[in-house]
């Protein structure tokens, strides 16, 4: 795996504008229980290491931003706070899961598109 700058600090922001938040860290095992991820895949991004093409979708779906974002955002400046994270998620209230089963019901299915590195 590769390393990027920052992507750990995005994922991070995430997670905690989500709630997957506990004693001051990440609750990783929570995440990786309710949305499928390994724990050492997680644990990996969290220390800038860059997600695999299909998993970068994957991760960026599951957090509600953009692939692009996550890899290339802006370096968030100090004092990153939830509320700016979640002005770049999708509509709040809905989990990863739910905004799935909304686009199937739409027609639409999961993102196709290749990132290639």
């Amino acid at each position: 795996m590769k390393r990027a700058m920052g992507i750990s600090q995005r994922i991070r922001g995430c997670l905690h504008a989500l709630g997957y938040w506990k004693g001051g860290r990440p609750d990783v095992y929570r995440f990786c229980l309710e949305h499928g991820y390994l724990p050492q895949s997680v644990y990996a991004w969290l220390k800038d290491r860059v997600p695999g093409p299909a998993n970068l979708i994957r991760l960026a779906t599951d957090l509600g931003v953009s692939p692009a974002w996550l890899l290339f955002g802006d370096n968030p400046p100090d004092g990153w706070a939830a509320a700016e994270v979640r002005q770049l998620l999708r509509p709040a209230g809905r989990t990863a899961a739910a905004r799935r089963e909304h686009a199937e019901a739409e027609g639409h299915g999961a993102p196709t598109g290749r990132i290639t590195g």
